[in-house]
């Protein structure tokens, strides 16, 4: 069995992915000067709409009017998608835990599906429906996330 390192030590790469998204963040707000007054135009833009007859879902009340909000969200999630992959390398190099190293599989492959749902919601944002259909892939990729991440833990258990 190759030795790695053992599950107390401290998740380095995780504070590695924590400053690049830091740094992500720094950059669509530099890159996009009026990216706070957009995001609080969206919130307060937000209104409960029903998007099919008896369920309603909170969404914005005039869509077309927030396509600065959703073009930074696909970029920082395309971002997420490129940490997990510099992080997942990191990992790999230097012989961080194999629990570790699926917890950045998992991360890639739901931040992959996470940033299709968004660049797909920054195509078609009109409809009512969008931006619940946003919402609902949100969650099936951190359902894919935690199961891809349990999965990995479970086979690591049974066979390591």
């Amino acid at each position: 069995m190759l030795s790695r390192r053992k599950r107390e030590d401290p998740d380095v790469f995780g504070i590695v992915t924590f400053g690049f998204i830091l740094i992500l963040l720094a950059g669509l707000i530099v890159a996009i000067p009026t990216l706070f007054p957009s995001i609080i135009n969206f919130l307060f833009d937000m209104v409960w709409t029903q998007v099919t007859p008896g369920i309603w879902w909170w969404a914005p009340a005039t869509p077309a009017a927030h396509i600065i909000v959703y073009n930074a969200m696909y970029l920082f999630f395309l971002g997420t998608i490129i940490i997990n992959i510099i992080v997942l390398v990191l990992r790999v190099v230097f012989r961080d835990s194999y629990r570790r190293q699926i917890e950045s599989i998992g991360g890639i492959i739901s931040s992959a599906g996470i940033t299709w749902a968004a660049y797909a919601y920054s195509l078609n944002y009109l409809p009512v429906t969008a931006f619940a259909t946003f919402c609902g892939w949100l969650i099936v990729f951190i359902g894919i996330n935690v199961i891809v991440t349990s999965i990995g833990n479970w086979l690591i258990s049974s066979y390591m």
